[in-house]
């Protein structure tokens, strides 16, 4: 965030003839943090959408300009699950705390599914397991169907066994990568 302000301002560097010699892929990042919104609204548009350029979308997806806005929206929609994924710790967090991230909240509410948030609190990185779970808990599918294997039909150990691995698991979001690993392999091995 720090670097789509100071990339708009006096300081950052960049002279006119440094841009123009720019490779076409650092013109797209340069374009998506432009001072000029019809610029920014343009490359929202264009630019093919990757990890970073994902993220960056996002960042417009609160823009002031309602037209950028609009257009990191849609774009946003068309994005391809993997990439939302990918950019989930970023756009979740904006659509939390910005005035204007009502709209990507609902982006992000329409296009992540119970099954897709499920698969992501399972991926390796730790940020992104984390705002999955999150956004879980908050829908109460934390404990559907699928999040840690279906309940066992039986009364006694066998419930009580489900009923820890399940609260391990919704501990796992917030602990460390050692104790994470450690658990992951208690949950692993445990019969």
């Amino acid at each position: 965030m720090r670097f789509d302000a100071l990339s708009r301002s006096g300081y950052s560097g960049f002279s006119p003839q440094a841009i123009a010699a720019a490779p076409r892929d650092v013109w797209e990042l340069l374009a998506l943090v432009s001072a000029d919104g019809r610029e920014r609204e343009r490359c929202v548009r264009a630019t093919p959408l990757t990890p970073l350029t994902a993220r960056l979308v996002a960042i417009r997806a609160i823009d002031w300009a309602d037209q950028v806005c609009d257009a990191a929206t849609m774009r946003l929609e068309a994005c391809r699950v993997p990439l939302l994924v990918e950019a989930l710790p970023l756009a979740d967090q904006l659509a939390r705390e910005r005035l204007r991230g009502a709209s990507l909240e609902r982006v992000l509410d329409r296009r992540l599914s119970d099954d897709a948030l499920r698969a992501t609190a399972r991926a390796p990185a730790a940020l992104v397991r984390r705002a999955a779970w999150r956004r879980l808990i908050e829908r109460g599918a934390a404990r559907g169907a699928g999040c840690c294997g279906p309940p066992p039909t039986c009364s006694g150990p066998g419930r009580q066994r489900h009923e820890l691995r399940q609260r391990i698991e919704s501990w796992l979001p917030m602990l460390g990568t050692a104790q994470q690993r450690s658990l992951d392999w208690v949950l692993r091995t445990a019969n």
